[in-house]
């Protein structure tokens, strides 16, 4: 009984430091607040620094910029975007893309599993159709390239990437998950109209998602079940009707992870590609190790996610 309370007052400590709020360098951003069925919700928008600010409806020839969306874990917009030690923005203006930060309910995404004491979950938020509608905003709003919007995210933020996936694919050109295989509720119900770009990174030890699938545990408390990291491939491998075989590559510069990668080309220029991350845990590759790795695992220095996110889908 001591040894869980001693646990979970240490990681409430490890939490708080984690959660300390993250300056911005980058001058080119604005906050959004956006009334999505009767919440006001916040996203943090960054933009490409001198990107054509003219009325881009009445001139058909502007250009347009990709959109990415980076969606947090059980956390925070700050504690997001801390995650890649800022890394993230920086690339926007290397790759020229509008990056935006939503922020869940009650710092939870609604992915759809049965998560009894996430108020995103119990209340049933429609995070989904919000997502949707943050997209049709931006394009409503900012000159981006409809053939060119992603979605990404660590842990529930990943779960959220893969039900916007399956309920509107329409609406995204790609997804990645981090730490996140596909909720298994989601295998019935998932009736995508288009190929996506998909990518999976995914460590072998992680302890909260685990890689074999089951139950997701979180403070010793059952959070939903997920497929495995191989089910959850397999699935978009149908789905995308992907190459079987694989372009297989290997990252052995951090030994203790080395990472295995597999690219599968498929249908209409869509891909899957899947980072193994052996001995990898619950955490972004290259990124903030946000949690002691007793609790969370290990964070491998082989890649970093960010830069792979960006590259495959935006090449």
């Amino acid at each position: 009984m001591w040894n869980r309370v001693i646990y979970i007052i240490l990681l409430i400590i490890f939490i708080n430091c984690s959660n300390r709020r993250l300056h911005i360098n980058d001058p080119n951003y604005l906050w959004l607040n956006i009334r999505y069925q009767n919440l006001e919700r916040k996203s943090l928008l960054f933009y490409p620094e001198n990107y054509e600010k003219e009325n881009f409806s009445l001139n058909p020839n502007i250009r347009t910029y990709p959109l990415l969306i980076s969606l947090h874990g059980g956390g925070s917009i700050d504690s997001n975007i801390k995650l890649t030690r800022g890394r993230l923005i920086e690339l926007k203006e290397k790759y020229r893309f509008f990056l935006l930060f939503p922020e869940g309910y009650d710092k939870q995404w609604n992915d759809g599993r049965d998560v009894p004491n996430s108020k995103a979950h119990q209340e049933n938020i429609d995070d989904a159709g919000y997502i949707k509608y943050l997209v049709e905003y931006m394009k409503k709003h900012f000159p981006i390239d409809e053939n060119n919007v992603y979605i990404f995210g660590i842990s529930n933020g990943g779960m959220m990437s893969f039900r916007i996936a399956c309920e509107y694919s329409n609406e995204i050109t790609g997804f990645a998950s981090i730490a996140a295989t596909m909720p298994e509720h989601l295998k019935s119900d998932c009736i995508i109209k288009k190929k996506l770009k998909m990518i999976l990174i995914h460590g072998t030890e992680d302890p909260l998602v685990p890689f074999n699938g089951g139950d997701v545990k979180v403070l010793f408390r059952k959070r939903g079940k997920v497929l495995s990291a191989e089910e959850t491939i397999q699935f978009w491998l149908n789905k995308n009707e992907c190459d079987k075989k694989a372009l297989i590559s290997s990252l052995e510069k951090d030994s203790d992870t080395k990472t295995l990668i597999s690219h599968y080309k498929c249908k209409n220029q869509s891909f899957v590609r899947f980072y193994k991350i052996l001995n990898g845990g619950h955490t972004w590759p290259g990124g903030f190790q946000y949690l002691p790795e007793w609790y969370i695992g290990k964070t491998t220095q082989n890649f970093r996610a960010e830069e792979e996110i960006i590259q495959y889908f935006l090449q």
